[in-house]
């Protein structure tokens, strides 16, 4: 009896050392890089590009003056094109035309265009690594991960949303972890603290 107790024990301790089937940092990792592909913690803005007709005053010049700060760091070009009045009723506008194109190197911020608007990415998180995991039980986990917030050359402050505002260079916070049915893990930015 005594051998068959001990044999025992020793089962259930080799089937907890090997069958762990609790969430590992490496999983973790796996997991949120998944999700960075998937689903981006980004933040974005619309710019113009293409042809384009711009008031020469007020809204107008803000958003030249931004598209300009663009153009002295090389992310895209602007060419001057003609100048109209229109006249509406007692008020009279000149809107002037730029054609706006987004250098190569760059395009692949673009997330969509459509006409003359381009929806670009001005910032993301990126996941640097996982300093800690804590089980809650066997279908959920606590994960402590450490990310980045990368900036794009369009990266312009007014356009952060509140997801990503309050964060700058390396930060942590806690991102809940659930296992499916099928034993899978998975995350949801949504669904963590700190956000």
């Amino acid at each position: 009896m005594k051998i068959l107790s001990r044999l025992s024990g020793l089962a259930l301790l080799l089937l907890l050392a090997c069958g762990s089937q609790g969430l590992t940092k490496t999983e973790a990792l796996a997991v949120m890089k998944q999700m960075e592909v998937e689903r981006p913690m980004q933040t974005t803005r619309f710019i113009p590009v293409g042809q384009v007709s711009l008031k020469n005053s007020g809204s107008g010049v803000s958003e030249l003056n931004k598209l300009r700060q663009l153009e002295q760091q090389g992310v895209i070009t602007i060419t001057t094109g003609a100048s109209k009045t229109l006249t509406f009723g007692t008020r009279t506008e000149v809107h002037t035309i730029y054609t706006i194109a987004i250098k190569p190197q760059y395009q692949n911020f673009i997330i969509k265009q459509q006409g003359n608007s381009a929806q670009v990415q001005t910032a993301y998180r990126d996941t640097k690594s996982i300093l800690e995991v804590n089980m809650v039980n066997e279908r959920q986990a606590i994960v402590t991960a450490e990310f980045e917030k990368v900036k794009t050359p369009f990266y312009d402050a007014s356009s952060d949303n509140a997801l990503l505002k309050s964060r700058n260079g390396v930060y942590s916070h806690k991102v809940k972890f659930r296992k499916s049915d099928t034993g899978k893990w998975s995350c949801d930015w949504l669904d963590s603290e700190g956000i």
